[in-house]
């Protein structure tokens, strides 16, 4: 019978799908590729073109019933590459990257029913749609927006859970190239707009090599950054609780690395979703600051740490754990605890008690006391800067006596150069209203290498040029003519 088929095949196909293809017509068609073999692949894309227009613009719904059967059939015979698969999904493709907005419709409409039909194996094709897909999340038109989520959506339902992992990597990849960090795209943005991409970074996050974890960490930030936090907010409990999980287990720093950065971003762009999970955040934050295997996981632990702290009303607490980790650490992960204390006073100063506060202002004097190395002297100018921001007044006697030295006449040191850097540029105000002239003099001195009375030490002169620039674009010093025009 298919010898036969095959045979009559070529014969009966232009006349079947002559228009207008009649009900008749396309009952015959659908019978005719079941047992059309290879003979359905070489007219394969002609078929499918000619049902899916004349689907368009019919309205018997009789007729309409028949064509819409006689192409899902066609889409059920394809089953291998003999029979057309190779083709058909070329085809589909070519329509869902047409410059047409209608012709994307129809590429995406027919994927997605191809997806729902089949059970042929088209693996080798999925990354290529899923880029592609995901790419029109962020299209002009929204109605092609809809037709690429459906039709991902179809896809996903098609993917096991084992053959999402390979799919993580390119995901990620897509996911970056659409729109632009800090602003909503479409396709993600609409009531279950994640649906069908979740599924995927969450399996690789859980389930993947090191690299696929790490990618969907990153991938997951993506998310966050191109979602309308109203969107976000269904998927925001399963997004959390995965990262969490997985950073504590031992895994290698850049993994680690990766899901700090995703629920920083997660702070800064849905805090109020994230809530419920600030007291397992912090403790997942502290744990991986003093993680001694990466500076990398530790960076990321202070800047996650910052973005915490600006929403938690007691500060207190954690001020007095990192101010016990400062003196009980030693060497890189100190250096990283007191950027910790930094970030979480910049973040949280307002909060805080006085005792909290002299505790830092402490470890400062303790700093100016001794000749620190580079790290922990920039790690203390940033403490000095953060305490700046909110109580100035209790560091009157460093600034006098040691940053700008009115009352002692001691030589700038990388200590005293690094704090001038950091105060100019996080808490402008204080030194301008404090006293000036001695800053400016004492920046110029220290860039020049006169304050030492010889050639500029680049430890403390480097800093210095760098504050003399930060002075021209810092407020007030930049609306202030005398202290410009000395600079």
């Amino acid at each position: 019978m298919q010898v036969r088929s095959e045979k009559i095949f070529p014969v009966l196909v232009p006349r079947l799908i002559a228009k207008p293809i009649t009900a008749f017509n396309a009952r015959a068609l659908s019978a005719l590729v079941r047992v059309a073999g290879s003979a359905l692949g070489r007219r394969l894309t002609h078929i499918v073109d000619a049902l899916q227009s004349a689907l368009e613009s019919e309205q018997d719904e009789e007729t309409k019933a028949a064509l819409d059967d006689a192409l899902t059939a066609v889409l059920v015979s394809v089953e291998d590459h003999e029979s057309g698969l190779g083709s058909l999904q070329m085809h589909m493709l070519g329509l869902v990257k047409h410059e047409s907005p209608k012709k994307r419709i129809v590429g995406c409409e027919l994927f997605a029913r191809f997806c729902q039909a089949t059970e042929a194996d088209f693996s080798d094709y999925v990354v290529d749609f899923i880029r592609q897909l995901v790419s029109l999340f962020d299209d002009r038109q929204p109605e092609v927006v809809g037709a690429a989520w459906s039709a991902l959506d179809a896809l996903v339902k098609t993917i096991s859970k084992e053959q999402m992992e390979p799919l993580v990597v390119p995901l990620r990849r897509t996911i970056e190239g659409v729109g632009v960090p800090g602003h909503p795209v479409d396709g993600f943005s609409r009531p279950n707009g994640l649906k069908p991409i979740l599924p995927i970074l969450l399996q690789g996050l859980l389930a993947g090599t090191a690299e696929q974890r790490e990618q969907a960490a990153y991938g997951l930030g993506d998310l966050v950054e191109r979602t309308s936090p109203e969107a976000f907010k269904a998927y925001c409990i399963q997004t959390v609780g995965p990262l969490i999980r997985v950073i504590g287990d031992r895994f290698p720093p850049p993994v680690k690395s990766a899901i700090l950065s995703t629920l920083t971003t997660l702070l800064t762009r849905v805090p109020q979703f994230v809530k419920p999970f600030f007291p397992q955040l912090q403790r997942t934050f502290v744990k991986s600051l003093v993680e001694p295997a990466s500076l990398s996981v530790r960076n990321r632990a202070v800047a996650a740490l910052g973005a915490l702290m600006q929403h938690q009303p007691r500060v207190d607490p954690l001020v007095t754990e990192l101010v016990n980790l400062t003196a009980s650490e030693e060497g890189d992960v100190r250096d990283s605890v007191v950027n910790g204390l930094a970030a979480t006073i910049a973040s949280g100063g307002k909060n805080m008690s006085e005792t909290s506060m002299s505790s830092a202002v402490d470890i400062i004097s303790e700093a100016f006391a001794e000749s620190p190395k580079e790290s922990y002297a920039t790690a203390v100018a940033r403490l000095v800067a953060a305490v700046a921001q909110h109580s100035p007044d209790m560091l009157d006697f460093i600034i006098e006596s040691f940053i700008l030295a009115t009352s002692t006449d001691l030589p700038p040191t990388q200590l005293s150069a690094l704090a001038l850097r950091e105060l100019i540029d996080s808490a402008p105000a204080v030194l301008y209203e404090m006293n000036k002239d001695a800053t400016v003099e004492r920046v110029i001195k220290a860039a020049s290498g006169a304050a030492t009375g010889g050639t500029a030490n680049p430890a403390i002169a480097r800093p210095a040029r760098d504050t003399k620039e930060l002075m021209k674009e810092r407020d007030p010093w930049r609306d202030d003519e005398s202290v410009l025009s000395r600079l």
